[in-house]
């Protein structure tokens, strides 16, 4: 099949949220109108004019185009795709706190939800802070004071992440329940 593209990015998302791309599933099956397949497209701009505004369907055609197209054969495999997403690290979830939490939701469902939103399928989770902390000093879940060691982790604790990372992941499986983590350890220890 082949589909006039209308940017890589819109191309793409178009694709990913059909579900025609493998592993991709989880944002919800191509629209089929008459006959023919269509697939959601969601768009964020660059200058921001959109911000995950979802435009019209597009359909997924036979017909040849000299424009720049993708070609999409559900029958050629080369690999599959876990999912598409993001990371909910230190910052962003300061960054969502920071919202009225009327807003946090809204903005949770649009990003999650894969019947209201863009359904995200896929999140890599730092295991203590990321290059991206909204705290004054990075930290791991087992820090001590300078020269000391506990490599028994007496002093283990996620405490850090229960107040703000920890609800947000909990509430994107609840609106995702498809929704995959990888916990990762972003860089080294602090």
């Amino acid at each position: 099949m082949r589909r006039q593209a209308l940017g890589a990015t819109v191309a793409v998302s178009a694709l990913v949220m059909s579900g025609l791309m493998p592993g991709a599933e989880a944002a919800g099956p191509p629209v089929a109108r008459g006959g023919v397949v269509q697939a959601r497209v969601w768009v964020t701009t660059p200058d921001r004019a959109e911000l995950l505004h979802e435009r019209t369907p597009v359909a997924f055609t036979k017909a040849s185009s000299d424009l720049t197209t993708i070609t999409v054969d559900p029958d050629t495999k080369y690999q599959t795709m876990d999912g598409f997403g993001a990371s909910i690290t230190d910052s962003s979830a300061s960054v969502f706190y920071r919202l009225a939490p009327a807003e946090r939701e809204k903005t949770l469902r649009s990003l999650f939800d894969p019947q209201q939103g863009i359904g995200v399928s896929f999140l890599r989770q730092p295991v203590g802070s990321s290059d991206f902390t909204a705290a004054a000093e990075h930290y791991t879940y087992d820090d001590v004071p300078a020269g000391q060691t506990d490599f028994a982790l007496k002093h283990f604790t996620i405490a850090h992440d229960q107040a703000q990372v920890l609800p947000l992941l909990r509430r994107a499986k609840q609106l995702n329940p498809t929704l995959k983590v990888l916990a990762s350890p972003w860089s080294p220890p602090a």
